[in-house]
């Protein structure tokens, strides 16, 4: 299933991995978009381990670790860190994380 539209951060533009009841969010439609992504580190949040990946202009973008699976299985190529594709933000259960968008090996 497409997810309609995800929340960013409204002062940095990066992805906001989970809404707090409250916090600010400026809700954006989901479009894939192409870009280059590095691996940046694991993270164990409080329900899950996820990645963070970082695009070229700086901006961090969280991935939830069975889309790093898939993204792996797909055949992309992984090379140095480094990852060109097209992307697409997901959800699972209250989390956000990008994922490689149908047909977004490049």
């Amino acid at each position: 299933m497409s997810l309609p539209e995800a929340p960013y951060d409204p002062y940095l533009g990066e992805l906001v991995r989970h809404v707090e009841p409250g916090q600010a969010a400026e809700w954006r439609t989901n479009r894939p978009f192409a870009g280059t992504m590095g691996h940046m580190s694991m993270v164990r949040g409080h329900s899950s381990v996820y990645f963070v990946w970082q695009g070229e202009d700086g901006r961090r973008w969280p991935m939830h670790a069975a889309d790093l699976t898939a993204l792996i299985q797909s055949g992309t190529a992984i090379a140095g860190g480094s990852c060109t594709a097209v992307w697409e933000v997901s959800k699972r259960r209250l989390e956000y994380g990008i994922r490689l968008a149908p047909g977004g090996v490049q």
